[in-house]
């Protein structure tokens, strides 16, 4: 299943640059291992540098994510899990 989820700027930088490889989200779509997360960028006040992240064509094409483990419980609040992300090739 595919799920078109709203991010921060400021979150989505890292992923881009892989040093985040994880999601925290409320599980509201009933994650599942193997579904696909697509990122749509929630403009913020302070811009960040996707500049090294650009095509040819001076765009931004954002990869798609396959979540590869999904958490709950152990701490997390009722509802709320930690998903693990991997980048689609």
């Amino acid at each position: 299943m595919l799920h078109k989820i709203k991010i921060e700027q400021c979150h989505l930088i890292h992923i881009l640059e892989g040093t985040k490889t994880f999601e925290i989200r409320l599980n509201d779509r009933n994650y599942q291992v193997g579904d696909i997360i697509e990122h749509d960028p929630i403009q913020t006040e302070q811009n960040y540098d996707y500049e090294a992240f650009l095509n040819e064509a001076g765009t931004i094409e954002l990869p798609r994510y396959e979540i590869t483990h999904v958490h709950s419980g152990f701490g997390l609040i009722d509802g709320w899990i930690i998903l693990g992300i991997k980048q689609l090739v």
